[in-house]
Formats: structure tokens, C-alpha cells, sequence
């Protein structure tokens, strides 16, 4: 590990001030890209949807309740009849 670690380093020291600088801002590109990836689209997306979620679960629920109260008017036809 040593070895590798010393190995960059010789080929950082080998590029120029502005190669050097290159590298440092694709490294840090790079690093945003990551973090946008892992962290902040999903987030973004998770709130995006919700309110979608929201809407559809709540017209589930309300097509629930109107079977479970046709069954139950259905079932006490069939009682009183």
C-alpha cells in the first residue's frame, strides 16, 4: 500500500503546476457528480413523487370505502330480505 501511495505521489510531482490544477478539478467534478448520484438525486426524487404517492393512495382509500360499504349494504339486503 506503501508502495502505491508513493507511486502517485512521484506522478503527481512529475505533472506540471497547471496538469496538477487539471486533475484537482476533475477530482473535484468527479466528487460532486458522486455525491449529486449517491445523495441528493434520490432525495430530490423521493419529493417529487410524494405528492403523487399521496393522491393515488388517497383515491385507494376512497375506492376501498365504497367497496367495503357496497359489500356491507350488499351482505344486509341478502339479511333483511
Amino acid at each position: 500500500m506503501k508502495e502505491l501511495r508513493a507511486q502517485a505521489q512521484a506522478r503527481w510531482q512529475a505533472l506540471s503546476p497547471r496538469e496538477q490544477r487539471g486533475v484537482s478539478v476533475l477530482g473535484a467534478l468527479l466528487g460532486v457528480l458522486l455525491f449529486w448520484s449517491i445523495a441528493l438525486a434520490p432525495a430530490l426524487n423521493t419529493l417529487r413523487d410524494s405528492d403523487n404517492r399521496r393522491a393515488q393512495i388517497s383515491q385507494q382509500q376512497a375506492v376501498n370505502f365504497i367497496v367495503d360499504k357496497l359489500r356491507f349494504l350488499n351482505s344486509s339486503y341478502y339479511f333483511f330480505a
